[in-house]
């Protein structure tokens, strides 16, 4: 267990702990000061397209071998190597590692990192292979994990001072899983302060940028692995959000019949009943962070303009009142059925946000996805299209009674864009066959 004593101030344990968390990239992975003559620093506040100017073969880290294994392979064409033994479990693992290492330093999208252990776990299968065996369908492929898993040996801050210092006495069920199914576990990845904010920043681990624009924040809470797969530092990652003319049938929805609104009432109500983040904060002196005080700042906003569309439950105790929301989410996800019926609809289209990625600290509350986590309903998010020059004369100013990030064509030119897809719960598979389908479409378009 690590210590909260408060006569050591936090600087210093967060000191400590990025110290142990660098000094385990081996320096023969590390940057080149000549590497970083070639950029305008910090990249936080300089607009940088890691991904379109290949800082990572730029970086001269990676052999050819190693960059061919992390930029030439799909998670299928992988495992099949891995299988047959054309390619082993111990350099797919070092290449990801070494990768995820180079992406750590350019965008700072990693927690933990298990390098040494990785290596060792992925001879191991390389012999049981040798041997004619497989651990499992996913033998050998390097996975990364969100922060929030735990992974024996490990800390899992979910970056608050609160649990630095607290060592993980087993794995996750998930991770357990993913173990017996042969995978190897090498690094886990950066997530929001309390993970109930989009800007992946908090105190322990500092802030993860966007390799697409170092100047807009990566989302959240599964920031650190959005970056980290975007440098292709992981071929699989697991994340917890909660949230990127060919004969389909398009049938708008009415807004009021959706009830995005009430349904975000409803979400961040039963959320806010949980008082256990900002007492971990309190308790240990972590100063909540700029996007935290950030979306506190949007919801007392939209009190102050928006009338709100439930029943005042303040009277009944903290269960009453989880009961009686309780309550309102299943009359929500009856409607939701109904609706589904009423239209016949196999999957729903809609923005998976109210903007692109966004500057740091300003995206704020996220309604396109929290009311799908109400729902409790599966989604897919894909890729779509960018900003570009036909965006330049849109200004998208906000009313008074509005609230969403503010519009700066400048920074966000070139900015990814998406589509979110979603469907009732129980419907996961589908959900993901109709995403690869809607994909293709898409591909054909953009």
């Amino acid at each position: 267990m690590g210590s909260t004593d408060k006569s050591i101030p936090w600087q210093e344990r967060v000191a400590k702990k990025q110290l142990q968390c660098a000094e385990k990239i081996p320096s023969t992975w590390k940057l080149s000061e000549a590497f970083w003559s070639n950029f305008q620093t910090p990249l936080a506040d300089n607009k940088t397209d890691l991904v379109q100017e290949q800082v990572i073969r730029k970086s001269g880290i990676l052999t050819d071998r190693e960059f061919e294994i992390t930029e030439s392979y799909t998670v299928s064409r992988l495992l099949s190597a891995l299988a047959t033994g054309a390619l082993t479990s111990a350099e797919v693992t070092l290449a990801y590692c070494k990768r995820a290492a180079v992406a750590q330093q350019l965008v700072n999208c990693l927690s933990e990192t298990m390098f040494d252990e990785a290596q060792k776990r992925a001879e191991h299968l390389d012999s049981l292979r040798a041997q004619g065996q497989l651990a499992g369908p996913l033998h050998g492929l390097p996975i990364s994990i969100k922060d929030n898993f735990h992974h024996k040996g490990t800390e899992a801050t979910i970056g608050m001072l609160s649990f630095l210092g607290e060592v993980s006495s087993e794995s996750s069920p998930l991770v357990q899983l993913l173990l017996k199914l042969g995978a190897v576990i090498y690094v886990k990845t950066n997530v929001p302060q309390t993970m109930m904010t989009t800007d992946s920043h908090n105190n322990v681990f500092g802030r993860t940028l966007n390799p697409r624009n170092t100047m807009l924040g990566p989302g959240g809470s599964s920031g650190g692995e959005g970056a980290l797969i975007t440098l292709r530092g992981s071929p699989l990652g697991v994340g917890t959000d909660i949230g990127e003319a060919q004969g389909h049938q398009i049938i708008p929805l009415d807004s009021q019949e959706c009830r995005i609104m009430e349904a975000n009432e409803i979400a961040f109500a039963i959320f806010s009943l949980d008082p256990g983040a900002r007492n971990h904060l309190e308790a240990s002196g972590d100063p909540p962070v700029p996007a935290l005080l950030h979306i506190g700042q949007q919801g007392e906003k939209l009190r102050k303009y928006a009338k709100s569309t439930l029943p005042d439950v303040s009277s009944l105790d903290r269960m009453g009142q989880l009961a009686a929301l309780n309550t309102l989410r299943a009359g929500l996800r009856e409607s939701y059925r109904k609706l589904w019926l009423k239209h016949d609809l196999d999957i729903c289209l809609s923005p998976p946000a109210q903007s692109t990625a966004v500057q740091h600290d300003t995206f704020g509350i996220p309604p396109y996805t929290a009311f799908l986590n109400c729902l409790d309903f599966p989604s897919c998010i894909l890729p779509f299209g960018h900003v570009g020059e036909e965006d330049a004369g849109q200004t998208f100013a906000l009313r008074d009674d509005q609230v969403g990030p503010e519009y700066n064509f400048q920074v966000l030119n070139g900015a990814p864009c998406s589509v979110q897809l979603f469907t009732p719960n129980m419907r996961d598979e589908e959900c993901l066959q109709m995403a690869k389908q809607i994909d293709q479409c898409l591909r054909n378009r953009d």
